[in-house]
């Protein structure tokens, strides 16, 4: 057999072992579907709204704020960064982001190496700290800067 058919071969046994992780953990489809709280925090941006104004309602305490038109529709949501790094991390390892790469762990060189694909990374605009690092199925993102703190009387 030559070296592409043996390459190919353990890219199947990669994602054999990729499904095989990834029973029992939910998939993007199976999510609850969820919609914006109407006493979310708010402000209303017109064209003379400043930056500025919008800026200081942005703090880590909280998970967002909605950016809503002159009628009261919400256009957007403005997070903190730390927040949108743990969403977009959670993108990439949710959806169909990743690929196989040769060069895995130095523990096992022929086993394929789980990487986001860069095109992902690029319309998210973020990239890897160590761009060596696997993405593995159901794992933690590495970029999560804290617990989610849900005041009392609002959790399950």
């Amino acid at each position: 057999m030559g070296k592409a058919t043996d390459f190919d071969k353990r890219i199947e046994q990669r994602e054999a072992e990729i499904a095989q992780g990834e029973r029992g953990h939910p998939h993007r489809n199976d999510r609850p579907a969820v919609r914006l709280r109407t006493d979310t925090p708010s402000i209303k941006v017109t064209d003379s709204t400043a930056v500025g104004d919008v800026l200081r309602h942005v703090r880590p305490d909280n998970y967002g704020m909605a950016l809503r038109d002159p009628k009261g529709e919400v256009r957007a949501m403005v997070v903190p960064l730390e927040r949108y790094i743990e969403m977009a991390s959670a993108t990439i390892s949710g959806d169909d982001h990743l690929e196989l790469a040769p060069g895995g762990p130095s523990s096992d060189p022929d086993r394929p190496r789980i990487q986001a694909r860069p095109a992902a990374l690029n319309v998210l605009h973020i990239e890897q700290v160590d761009p060596r690092a696997e993405w593995l199925p159901g794992a933690e993102p590495t970029q999560h800067l804290g617990r989610l703190v849900v005041p009392h009387g609002q959790g399950s």
